[in-house]
């Protein structure tokens, strides 16, 4: 199963990925965490990058992925946004020890669907490496976010749940979106990532000002 084009922007399009896309889209987000912040790339054979493409493959029959691509269909950028489903194991359970009851106890009242964003990354590299493309980056941001947040049936009641890395975090409040921690930060897949929630209705500013960019 591939992917299918969503809207292309000239230089760069974006993408719903396909099944048989993930690994590649899995791999593209932890190499990039290793050089941007380990300065070297992961191990492709290792079990760390093993158990997140298992993850995301588990995780793509109830839920969506996006990408940005280049005219060469090279992987720029990443998002997930996912469904958690009650009986399922919760994502943050394995690296945070937070699991649904806990998110119960913290989030009152907790009467909405609750969905998971992730692997939410911007190719620094590239574009730090073609200036002509630099004035796409905080752009590509909002595009993804835009869309992730598209998949959520709307209720002011849903909770939008990540792990995300700390520079994204601060990248985050810039877009008028104010993520809550709900943990520690913890160093996964090389980056500092911290644990975080939000109501649909925390989202409703960002959205009505970005959604422009996805019509």
């Amino acid at each position: 199963m591939m992917g299918k084009l969503i809207k292309n922007y000239g230089e760069i399009s974006l993408w719903q990925l396909g099944k048989d896309e993930i690994p590649d889209m899995t791999f593209f987000v932890l190499d990039n965490y290793y050089m941007q912040y380990w300065k070297q790339h992961i191990d492709v054979s290792g079990e760390e990058l093993r158990n997140a493409i298992a993850e995301d493959l588990t995780h793509f029959d109830h839920g969506t992925f996006f990408a940005i691509k280049d005219l060469d269909g090279r992987l720029l950028a990443s998002i997930k946004a996912i469904k958690i489903l009650k009986d399922d194991k919760f994502p943050l359970e394995n690296d945070f020890q937070i699991t649904y009851s806990d998110l119960e106890r913290r989030v009152v009242p907790l009467v909405g669907d609750v969905w998971l964003f992730g692997r939410l990354v911007v190719d620094r590299d590239y574009f730090n490496s073609k200036p002509e493309f630099v004035r796409f980056r905080n752009i590509i941001f909002r595009i993804l976010i835009c869309k992730a947040i598209e998949c959520m049936s709307y209720s002011p009641d849903n909770i939008l749940v990540a792990d995300v890395d700390v520079a994204v975090c601060r990248k985050l409040r810039k877009f008028d979106i104010d993520m809550i921690p709900i943990g520690s930060s913890k160093i996964i897949y090389a980056s500092e990532a911290v644990p975080v929630y939000n109501r649909m209705s925390g989202l409703s500013t960002f959205y009505s000002k970005n959604i422009h960019l996805i019509r």
